[in-house]
């Protein structure tokens, strides 16, 4: 086994591990997981890499990612007094009362933006980790062989979660801990503690599956089917046709994972970004047979789950409806909140992984309603990292989004195309449910959607006259 082979199976290996130890939430599979990840890293840098395909875009990356430290960095450094009052007035007025009160003694640690040091380090070191898988991933992904097994193996990874989430559901196997105290009904949360973000995980991979069946058909079954009036019934006798079933059949486990999982906002998600492939897809081929494929294949999943049992569904939907409820109506004063605490620190926020300590003076809730998280991405990483470091964060994700539909309808390479659909259909899918939760705060969702990106930032653009299938 060449070098290369076991760094790529270095990453697999980060990935089961984030994902299956509880989604690396708890702070010891946090730890672990930086340490792997160092660690690999570190070998990785030393080994010869001479054979070895380049990534593309490799300065942009490079840029994005050197501002993305700069700025939980210069969270942790000293200021001189004048400058800590126009980058962070609010805290810098208030350390100051405190000090004059005789309740502080002037220190090098009231001078950070940072109102929580040892945590934004903390934080800092966790970001510093998926961005070295960030790196790791853009340079192993870069050929079409690796990106299909990468695929193959996100594919595979979110079935076991998702299968695991069904037998939790119907009573085979128990929710694990901590999550079995979590929920006042059984639903489907696989190894994650939260439902919503074992939802936000499946939401990433079923794009995935459905770029891999897109890729199946355009090169092992389209090519041996003419534009003949009597192609359907050439198509289901194909001998590859049971497979093409076989994916479809998988592809709605997925979804019936995210149906049980009770997430809402994962169902709605899952929807949208069914309707958003098959949309990009109807305008690079035929509008009418992609719309009557999603049709069809959403009506699988509605009529499979129906024959399995809707009505303990609706039952243990309602269970959960009333809790939920009750936190979507609170979630838009504390969406105000936040967004009074992003105005009063608005160039280097409060400091990355500070918005629970932050969100204290601002809390318009009964103490006792204790919010850790937004549940709002785009509003907690202006609040950590103030509003420049998000718009560099998600100006980014866009940017890679719009260059992922370029290289869908642009790239004649089928390989390309699959990875280009796929991650496109995830990174739509965490930007939609980002809105109302915080997938992009759990490590296990940072390092799969990392690896994602670092596949797509890698493509090579690529003008070719060579005909796309039709």
């Amino acid at each position: 086994m060449n070098t290369r082979a076991l760094f790529e199976s270095a990453v697999y290996l980060l990935l089961s591990f984030a994902v299956t130890a509880s989604a690396a939430t708890p702070p010891w599979a946090r730890a672990i997981l930086c340490a792997m990840a160092f660690l690999v890293f570190a070998v990785f840098l030393v080994i010869p890499k001479r054979n070895w395909a380049t990534a593309a875009h490799r300065r942009p990356s490079a840029v994005v990612t050197g501002l993305l430290l700069l700025i939980p960095l210069l969270q942790l450094v000293p200021l001189p007094a004048g400058l800590l009052k126009v980058v962070s007035p609010v805290h810098a007025e208030f350390i100051g009362q405190l000090i004059a009160k005789d309740y502080l003694t002037p220190g090098w640690n009231h001078r950070l933006t940072s109102i929580h040091p040892y945590n934004t380090l903390e934080h800092l070191l966790l970001l510093l980790a998926v961005l070295c898988i960030f790196w790791m991933a853009r340079r192993i992904f870069t050929t079409p062989e690796a990106r299909r097994r990468l695929f193959v193996f996100l594919v595979a990874l979110g079935l076991l979660q998702a299968l695991l989430g069904l037998l939790q559901y119907f009573g085979v196997l128990p929710l694990f801990f901590p999550a079995r105290d979590h929920y006042e009904a059984i639903v489907a949360s696989g190894t994650y503690v939260n439902r919503n973000h074992f939802a936000g995980l499946l939401e990433m991979v079923i794009p995935l599956l459905l770029g891999f069946t897109y890729y199946f058909y355009l090169t092992h079954i389209r090519p041996d089917i003419p534009w003949v009036p009597r192609r359907r019934k050439i198509l289901y006798a194909h001998p590859l046709f049971p497979v093409l079933l076989l994916l479809m059949f998988l592809g709605l486990l997925l979804c019936l994972g995210i149906i049980f999982s009770m997430s809402r906002t994962g169902i709605f998600c899952m929807l949208a970004t069914l309707f958003f492939l098959g949309l990009i897809i109807s305008m690079r081929h035929g509008r009418r047979r992609v719309q009557m494929l999603v049709f069809l294949f959403m009506l699988g999943v509605v009529c499979y789950a129906a024959w399995i049992g809707l009505d303990p569904v609706i039952e243990r939907f309602d269970q959960l409806l009333l809790a939920d409820t009750m936190h979507s109506i609170q979630r838009i004063p504390v969406w105000q909140d936040s967004w009074k605490m992003i105005l009063d620190f608005p160039w280097l926020g409060v400091g990355l992984g500070n918005y629970e300590f932050a969100f204290y003076a601002y809390n318009s809730l009964p103490l006792s309603v204790i919010y850790n998280h937004a549940h709002n991405d785009y509003l907690e990483y202006a609040a950590d990292l103030g509003i420049p470091g998000a718009l560099l964060l998600f100006g980014a994700i866009v940017l890679l989004l719009g260059y992922g539909l370029r290289v869908f309808f642009r790239h004649a390479n089928p390989t390309d195309s699959m990875m280009a659909l796929g991650v496109s259909g995830a990174i739509f899918s965490i930007l939609t449910h980002s809105f109302t939760d915080f997938n992009l705060q759990i490590p296990a969702n940072m390092v799969v959607f990392a690896v994602l990106l670092a596949v797509l930032s890698s493509v090579h653009p690529q003008n070719t006259n060579e005909p796309v299938p039709e």
